[in-house]
């Protein structure tokens, strides 16, 4: 990891930036952790998905999107961002008849995320579904694909 380090500070300082501080912490084990603000429902469907439990840091975000605060995630790639902030919206998609949940993702891997499949399933209502659109960019003459 610290080859990867060195690697980017040389990178950034070739790029003219000043590296003011590089940190390196070794892997830890995980902590998991139990969301306090689930219903049994969701809980059960955790379980289910997930025998080992949520990560802390899911557990963490989602009391928090619960109780209506902000929060932001920064972990690395399958990490189980999706979760963290998708379960609170089935939860709420669940409890309240009204309520409806729109999601965009930068690119189709992300939007064909497993977890969403299985929130669908879940929901089987038709106020959740996957749709897929690309964007087009845009040129000096306007819009193309």
């Amino acid at each position: 990891m610290l080859d990867k380090i060195i690697d980017t500070r040389h990178l950034l300082e070739e790029l003219g930036l000043d590296v003011i501080y590089t940190d390196s912490k070794e892997p830890r084990s995980a902590q998991m952790l139990q969301a306090e603000n689930l219903t049994p429902d969701i809980q059960s469907l955790i379980q289910e998905m997930l025998p080992s439990g949520l990560y802390r840091h899911q557990a963490k975000a989602i009391d928090c999107a619960c109780a209506g605060e902000n929060f932001v995630i920064c972990t690395g790639t399958a990490s189980g961002k999706t979760l963290a902030f998708a379960i609170p919206v089935l939860q709420k998609l669940l409890e309240d008849s009204k309520a409806r949940a729109l999601f965009f993702y930068p690119t189709k891997a992300l939007s064909g995320d497993q977890s969403l499949a299985v929130i669908c399933q879940v929901c089987k209502t038709e106020k959740m579904e996957i749709f897929h659109k690309e964007v087009s960019k845009k040129t000096e003459k306007g819009y193309s694909k």
